[in-house]
């Protein structure tokens, strides 16, 4: 049951799904919060993804109140543990997650709805979505329900956004690509870029992230893919279902990327070219040709990890 003022230790015992092993449960004892697990602040609920002796030892040391562990730690603590409540499971972090959606969803609140944004009288706006200051939301835009736009975000003309999409500070959608034409003069010529960007439902783009639409095909970034904070994204490049693309990534023009595709930090993919799924681009690396399903390529220019070891 829950009490006054917090979560009790067995409102979040009985709300995992499914059962997990538990030591030392004082089911009435309140936990105030999510926290670190190397907070100062005592009283709260918080995870150790570590294993074996590091990990008795970071839980030995945290002042929570219920720490979620992998099942193997959990039976490193036969007597329980005084003044904590460990539980054994799967994913650690992933149960983190689970319960401060459930208990705790007002810390996730991070913008206030329609608060000074400029949003065109043709565009198409699902249920429930938070539009944060200044954020522009241009001409023929469709955004899906439960969509959030932090502040300062350009969404330019014709950008399609599924549900539960995310995009923070100051980031622009659907700007005109980077195509060029030279005259006979030297002069250079903008080609048209006349299609658009379309982010599958799930994505999550960060802060000051750039993706340019189409020239003439749309830029399309598939469901579940997250793009991280100052990433770019150029025309005409498809990305598949649950990627990463890390900060300051550069996707080039008309690349292709297939699922579950991971982009380090400060990655370059040279323009044209595919990476095939499950593919790992290292920390840096410089991507000049196409990289195969499932493997890991590394340094500049970018070549094939030999014994697959980079774990990124």
């Amino acid at each position: 049951m829950d009490t006054e003022g917090g979560i009790t230790v067995h409102s979040i015992v009985t709300s995992l799904t499914p059962a997990r092993s538990v030591e030392g449960v004082d089911a009435e004892e309140i936990v105030s919060g999510p926290l670190a697990l190397n907070a100062t602040r005592p009283g709260g609920l918080t995870f150790c993804k570590l294993e074996g002796s590091e990990a008795v030892k970071a839980v030995r040391r945290s002042t929570a109140k219920v720490v979620l562990v992998h099942e193997a730690v959990l039976r490193s603590f036969p007597d329980g543990l005084h003044g904590k409540t460990l539980i054994g499971c799967e994913s650690p972090r992933n149960s983190f997650i689970d319960l401060v959606d459930a208990f705790w969803p007002e810390l996730l609140r991070d913008s206030e709805a329609n608060d000074g944004a400029t949003v065109h009288p043709t565009a198409k706006i699902g249920s429930n979505v938070i539009l944060g200051p200044h954020v522009t939301v241009g001409a023929n835009c469709e955004l899906g329900n439960d969509v959030v736009v932090h502040g300062g975000a350009c969404l330019y003309p014709e950008t399609v956004l599924g549900a539960r999409v995310r995009i923070d500070a100051n980031a622009v959608i659907g700007s005109p690509g980077f195509g060029f034409e030279k005259q006979a003069d030297g002069r250079w010529r903008r080609f048209p870029q006349l299609a658009r960007v379309v982010l599958a439902d799930d994505v999550e783009i960060g802060a000051g992230a750039c993706i340019d639409r189409g020239a003439l095909t749309d830029t399309i970034i598939g469901e579940g893919t997250k793009v991280d904070d100052l990433a770019y994204i150029a025309h005409n490049v498809k990305i598949g279902r649950h990627c990463l693309v890390m900060a300051s990534s550069v996707i080039a023009g008309s690349c292709r990327l297939h699922d579950e595709v991971v982009v380090s930090p400060r990655a370059v993919v040279r323009d044209h070219c595919e990476i095939g799924a499950g593919a790992h681009v290292g920390l840096g690396a410089v991507v000049v040709q196409d990289v195969a399903p499932g493997t890991v390529v590394v340094g500049i220019p970018a070549r094939y990890m030999r014994d697959g070891s980079y774990r990124g």
